[in-house]
């Protein structure tokens, strides 16, 4: 279950402070080291979508990683929650709701900047 708008106010205990950083890409794999862009406030849940996928002859629920924060952030630029590296990917269109902004996420599918080693998933070495 997801709350919304001005029901965060009253579920302080919610709120967690998540690193903001900038990671551009490197090429076809990996990333340039991320530049810290300070710390957020906010609270993250992840989200029931109102549409279902279907894996063969089974339908699915998709849950989506979603960030509500006061602050106003940047499309293409990470969070981090409890070391996993969050890309910001959308901002909900219904914004602003009770005063925050919903941000979609999504995580990393690739090597990061923190992360190096040979994996055949990702053809070879990578720095």
């Amino acid at each position: 279950m997801a709350t919304y708008g001005d029901v965060l106010s009253a579920f302080p205990e919610q709120f967690e402070r998540f690193e903001y950083f900038e990671m551009k890409p490197k090429g076809t794999v990996g990333y340039y080291p991320r530049k810290s862009l300070g710390f957020v406030t906010g609270v993250f849940q992840y989200v029931k979508r109102a549409v279902f996928e279907q894996a063969g002859d089974t339908l699915s629920e998709i849950k989506v990683p979603t960030l509500w924060t006061r602050k106003k952030l940047s499309v293409g630029n990470w969070i981090n929650s409890d070391g996993t590296d969050l890309r910001i990917v959308k901002e909900y269109n219904w914004k602003k709701q009770g005063g925050f902004i919903a941000y979609e996420l999504e995580e990393a599918a690739t090597v990061t900047d923190k992360q190096s080693g040979t994996s055949a998933d990702f053809g070879g070495f990578y720095q």
